[in-house]
């Protein structure tokens, strides 16, 4: 059940917000470019495959899909595994790994997983709990350390593990859309939202509980403010708001006008709700 959004290409924002919230270029030469590539690698496979339900419905239906990947961050392994058996499809076509060594392929693998399965929402807050207490390490010790300026492109961090950095970037990319200014914003909830709707016409016709979000019924009005205004607060702010709390803990603006945008959403659809 392919859905609007996915179909119109919703990876491409992620990758492209993504890059945006990837290191300016300074702290990038910190980052082997294997790392890089692969956060950018795993934002534009996050979604690949996307049946349309979410792994509540999944698990719920006991799948195939929940069955093969045990129930634990079914559709995000579902996403892995799809994306990379099409990189290993017979002939070769999008198998740009092929002459890689087998140790840098290993790694990219290893990352790219790790990236992609932390999108699970029902990893979210572990997430950011996980940031507030590594605050620390979120950068390269020469950059704490106010060093970073001898550092080279040539010569990446070998102390330093970028994962928490990485995975800072895919997830606030993957939830970017309530970020953006109103305007597409807006339409960026719209379309999840008739995507939800259209997974609840599902469940509802066969008998199935609706998942959270995905009462049609409920109408687009007031509900869809009320929706939105729980998920941008709830959900979406706590990690923007952990994000650049760590940035501002090692010395760096980061993430304080994504959460002034954000909070500037809030505000319409508290607005809206209100007509």
């Amino acid at each position: 059940m392919p859905s609007p959004r996915r179909l119109s290409g919703g990876w491409a924002p992620c990758l492209s917000t993504t890059a945006e919230w990837s290191p300016a270029p300074t702290l990038a030469s910190h980052l082997a470019p294997l790392d890089l590539f692969a956060a950018l690698f795993a934002a534009a496979i996050h979604d690949f495959a996307h049946p349309g339900t979410n792994n509540g419905h999944e698990e719920r239906r006991d799948s195939p899909l929940a069955v093969r990947f045990r129930y634990d961050s079914i559709l995000e392994s579902h996403h892995l595994a799809s994306a990379f058996e099409a990189l290993f499809t017979p002939g070769g076509a999008f198998n740009f790994v092929h002459a890689w060594a087998r140790p840098d392929f290993k790694l990219f693998q290893q990352t790219v997983s790790r990236l992609v399965l932390m999108t699970d929402l029902s990893k979210h807050f572990e997430f950011i709990a996980m940031l507030e207490q590594n605050a620390a390490s979120l950068l390269p010790p020469a950059w704490v350390q106010g060093t970073a300026s001898g550092w080279s492109v040539e010569e990446p961090s070998t102390e330093w593990d970028p994962t928490l950095l990485l995975t800072a970037a895919l997830k606030c990319a993957d939830l970017g859309h309530s970020v953006k200014p109103w305007r597409l914003h807006e339409k960026w909830s719209l379309w999840v939202t008739e995507e939800f709707y259209a997974l609840g016409d599902i469940e509802r016709a066969s008998g199935m509980p609706l998942s959270p979000f995905c009462d049609r019924e409920a109408g687009w009005g007031a509900n869809l403010a009320k929706n939105q205004m729980g998920f941008l607060t709830h959900v979406c702010r706590p990690l923007y708001v952990a994000v650049a709390d760590a940035f501002s803990r090692n010395s760096m603006d980061v993430g304080s006008d994504a959460v002034d945008y954000l909070d500037s959403n809030v505000r319409e659809w508290t607005r809206r709700m209100e007509l």
